[in-house]
């Protein structure tokens, strides 16, 4: 039996136009801000998950990225069973990043936590990473 390669669903991320004003779309629907990034990304909950909704103001694609204990294994192992490594790894402020194709296009963007999760201010403010 091997371990399986990909660990949990870790956030939705979605483009909005202008960072308040996605916040407080999603926070009338009852999700509460966890953190911000300045004018570029905030982190939402989910009540009965530890996943996100991750609102960015940058030109990413929508996508449903999917945490892995190690990017570059994980690539590894994608890619020995018919994988394609389409985009990274890059460094983000958590990890790294990649974006892959199963053998049948499907898109399997993933992330690792190597850097730490998010430290925060009081106010969710992104202040570092914990270690």
């Amino acid at each position: 039996m091997t371990d399986s390669v990909f660990k949990k669903i870790d956030c939705y991320s979605i483009h909005v136009d202008f960072l308040d004003a996605g916040i407080a779309f999603y926070k009338k629907l009852g999700h509460d801000l966890v953190w911000r990034d300045g004018e570029h990304s905030a982190g939402l909950s989910m009540p009965d998950s530890d996943g996100e909704l991750v609102l960015h103001t940058d030109n990413r694609p929508f996508e449903t990225c999917l945490l892995v204990d190690t990017v570059d294994s994980a690539i590894e192992s994608i890619v020995s069973n018919g994988g394609k490594l389409v985009f990274g790894p890059i460094q983000i402020k958590v990890g790294k990043y990649a974006l892959l194709n199963d053998p049948w296009g499907n898109p399997l963007p993933i992330l690792d936590f190597s850097s730490g999760l998010l430290l925060t201010d009081s106010e969710g403010n992104v202040i570092g990473n914990q270690k």
